[in-house]
């Protein structure tokens, strides 16, 4: 195999819509009417992914590595069984295609002060305290 069919290969599975690209937008976008910034996804395809899916876990605790990450669920399911998540990455790309909702617009940012989460509402985006500031800024 050239190096570059090996590129163009591993371009494949990382970013294009290949199934397991679903978890950049499962990771950055609000998605079902929620204000959660980032939903972990549980399926099969986290054992190709180095479960990455388990996004949720990986952000409260940074230094597990991500073998003990599915441990780390089942040790605390009080934390995370209540969170919404994904049940299908693949699905998570025909959402945001298709939902009106969840769009490029829907991206979870955070404000530089204080790191708050900015939710989509419409065409302005919510700052958690009241402020509000148009999209395009």
């Amino acid at each position: 195999m050239t190096m570059d069919i090996y590129f163009l290969i591993s371009s494949f599975f990382a970013g294009s819509l290949h199934p397991c690209a679903g978890h950049f937008i499962a990771e950055r976008y609000l998605c079902d009417g929620q204000d959660q910034e980032t939903y972990s996804y549980y399926g099969k395809l986290n054992t190709l992914a180095y479960n990455v899916g388990y996004h949720n876990k990986h952000h409260g605790f940074p230094s597990i590595p991500w073998t003990h990450l599915p441990a780390l669920r089942k040790l605390a399911p009080e934390y995370y069984d209540e969170l919404p998540n994904h049940p299908s990455w693949p699905m998570v790309i025909v959402n945001f295609i298709r939902d009106p909702e969840v769009g490029i617009f829907a991206r979870a940012k955070r404000t530089a002060v204080g790191s708050s989460t900015v939710s989509v509402s419409g065409k302005k985006v919510v700052v958690e305290g009241g402020e509000e500031s148009d999209k395009s800024e």
